[in-house]
């Protein structure tokens, strides 16, 4: 994977999954945390850059470094050794500093433009920050932010500034959408793109503890209703409430393979005789119906082609958007005159 991906890598670090096996590409509001902080460890001394008259320092930029850093070794599943990846270890080094140019001038202009973020907005986001870490773990919050390197009294300052991008981010692109003939169009020439291979429709209860599980598996045997089970005992919010639907499963499939495996062996209308168990928890498994190889039909998937395409060009909109305002910034690079 290139370094440069590694932004999106951090992002998606942070990002609330699709169930627990697929990760959405769009991001939550806090989602860009992890390659955002602007306070932790380091040094205090010096200055790395100045933009617009406004000091990065090399705290900020040493932690910048390192989140991006860990990210990447955490993706790859290395460690980068300061001679052997000295080409790697720049390159993250530098988008540590393009990162935090981006940060100062986007705070100029949303003083500009009145932009502002409040302790409820703060506040909330912390709460959802809370509660999305301890779903599976009861302190998942407390070792989410140890494993960041931050405080909980560092928190507040980093997620407004974040939220200061993200509504920079809204407030540029506003006025982007995308034509129905071109989400059309879109479906049209990239027919391979919405193959469906042939497999079989899957649905999961997941929870914490086996017990729970087994209390599951009892209440089914004694004819209890499979989609309010769903409900009442899933930890997975994003199928909970659709029977856990999991979507059609085959060899192809990129699921824990524990789960893959079980899943695979159920024939329509069974249900897994034991929890399975995996990284995530224990699962309770029925499958549903055979499917047969197709083409999704246009109606299923243009909603989802739509909000791709927009996001796509609100993307594109807001990187022409930043490049102008660097062009017209003072930034002094001071990091090889330390």
């Amino acid at each position: 994977m290139e370094v440069e991906n590694m932004l999106q890598i951090c992002m998606m670090m942070l990002i609330k999954r699709r169930g627990i096996f697929m990760q959405r590409r769009y991001i939550m509001v806090w989602a860009l945390l992890a390659c955002f902080l602007i306070a932790g460890c380091g040094s205090n001394s010096g200055v790395v850059a100045t933009v617009n008259g406004k000091e990065i320092t090399q705290k900020e930029y040493d932690q910048r470094n390192n989140i991006i850093k860990a990210g990447y070794q955490l993706q790859q599943g290395v460690t980068l050794d300061e001679k052997k990846d000295a080409d790697t270890l720049k390159k993250i080094r530098d988008m540590a500093y393009n990162d935090l140019v981006v940060q100062k001038l986007l705070d100029e202009e949303a003083a500009k433009k009145g932009i502002k973020v409040t302790d409820k907005e703060v506040e909330e986001n912390i709460n959802y920050l809370k509660t999305s870490r301890n779903q599976s773990e009861s302190d998942g919050y407390d070792k989410f932010l140890k494993q960041m390197g931050i405080t909980q009294k560092e928190l507040p300052a980093i997620l407004k500034e974040e939220l200061i991008y993200s509504k920079m981010n809204e407030k540029i692109t506003a006025d982007i959408v995308v034509a129905d003939q071109d989400v059309k169009d879109y479906y049209d020439q990239n027919q391979q793109m919405f193959e469906q291979q042939a497999g079989i429709e899957i649905y999961h209860i997941l929870v914490k503890e086996e017990a729970a599980a087994k209390e599951v598996l009892n209440k089914l045997k004694d004819g209890g209703d499979w989609n309010k089970l769903a409900v009442e005992y899933s930890i997975d919010e994003a199928s909970k409430n659709q029977g856990g639907d999991i979507g059609v499963v085959n060899e192809g499939s990129e699921l824990v393979e524990e789960f893959k495996t079980a899943a695979l062996k159920l024939k329509p209308g069974e249900i897994t005789q034991a929890p399975v168990k995996s990284q995530y928890g224990y699962h309770i498994i029925k499958a549903g119906e055979n499917k047969a190889a197709s083409i999704t039909p246009f109606e299923q998937v243009k909603d989802s082609i739509k909000s791709q395409l927009e996001t796509d060009k609100k993307d594109q909109a807001f990187s022409k958007y930043i490049d102008g305002l660097k062009k017209k910034a003072e930034i002094k690079d001071l990091r090889d005159k330390k």
